[in-house]
């Protein structure tokens, strides 16, 4: 498996760069090639009028050993007839792909896959464009990630412990400081429905979830959303849903929809500490950040409650150095 993911990574990588990126030319040599070894070249178009086209040829060699892999590809001086008059600069390349066996998840097969690789343009290229190129230049890593993608199973599996976690919950012991939490959260939110606060429905985006709003006070801007529906699920496995807040599918909505930084620091089997950063895109309004302490609790064996809360932790410092704008949450 290491050595397919490898060769897979390469040989998207090169397959993208022609068809997407619209390069030229790509040719394997074969001749004189061992079964472990191939020569490639290729033309590749850059987008800056100082790099034009850009030729590379070079020589890669595939080693195999117990549960990891290495190709090395390195440039070589071979002539090579591409069929196009256009004017070419040689480039130069040198770099490794390691491969090695992971344990699988969720009934997927893992491997860790590194690229390390230097590239010589040729000319004179200003470091900006340098900097430009180097993702594009290592994308192989993330044609791997796309060709054997198998997100589903492996979130499934994440949810999957932590609801098992809390089936076997035996005399969890719960500290002082997380109880008076859970119960500050929870007379605050359930006071607040009692209160009849002006709550105001609104159009829900599904038709099974009933969603209301209110103000916390008169004027204030701290707003208490409440939504109501019902989960085809134990109780165990819809908090373990909430709870897999760093999944592979939350990661990538979560920067595909501005995200800026997520991260989660478990303190125990039923407590964690919640990082995230999103930036809305709108113009004079500065990234919003939240950390929040997460607690959850059986109750009795029909209910479990989850407490949300903002901390301050000296590991998450507001604005991490950027213009950021701590902001206020809680849950319950």
């Amino acid at each position: 498996m290491e050595k397919d993911a490898a060769l897979k990574a390469m040989e998207a990588a090169r397959k993208n760069f022609v068809i997407e990126e619209r390069h030229p030319a790509r040719l394997e040599l074969r001749e004189k090639a061992r079964v472990n070894e191939s020569t490639m070249a290729t033309i590749k178009k850059f987008p800056f009028l100082l790099l034009n086209y850009r030729k590379f040829v070079f020589r890669q060699v595939c080693k195999s050993e117990e549960g990891k892999v290495f190709i090395a590809f390195e440039s070589v001086h071979d002539e090579v007839d591409y069929g196009t008059s256009r004017k070419k600069v040689s480039g130069l390349t040198k770099g490794l792909y390691y491969v090695e066996h992971l344990s699988d998840r969720g009934g997927a097969r893992q491997c860790r896959l590194t690229l390390v690789q230097t590239v010589e343009f040729g000319g004179s290229i200003p470091t900006w464009i340098v900097n430009k190129l180097a993702p594009q230049a290592l994308s192989a890593v993330q044609d791997a990630i796309d060709e054997f993608t198998q997100d589903e199973m492996v979130d499934a599996a994440e949810r999957r412990e932590k609801a098992t976690l809390m089936r076997e919950w035996k005399n969890e012991v719960y500290s002082e400081e997380e109880i008076v939490l859970l119960e500050r959260v929870r007379e605050k939110f359930e006071g607040s429905l009692k209160e009849g606060k002006g709550w105001k429905k609104f159009k829900s985006p599904d038709i099974f979830v009933e969603m209301e709003a209110t103000f916390e006070e008169r004027g204030s801007t701290a707003a208490i959303g409440r939504a109501v529906t019902v989960v085809d699920a134990t109780i165990e496995d819809c908090v373990a849903w909430e709870a897999a807040r760093v999944t592979r599918e939350r990661m990538r909505g979560h920067y595909r929809e501005g995200g800026r930084g997520r991260k989660v620091v478990k303190l125990n089997d039923h407590s964690e500490i919640f990082y995230t950063a999103i930036d809305f895109g709108v113009r004079s309004f500065a990234p919003r950040e939240w950390l929040t302490k997460i607690v959850w609790k059986m109750v009795d064996k029909n209910t479990m409650v989850v407490g949300y809360e903002d901390i301050e932790d000296d590991n998450f410092p507001i604005g991490a150095g950027k213009k950021y704008v701590r902001a206020s949450s809680g849950g319950f």
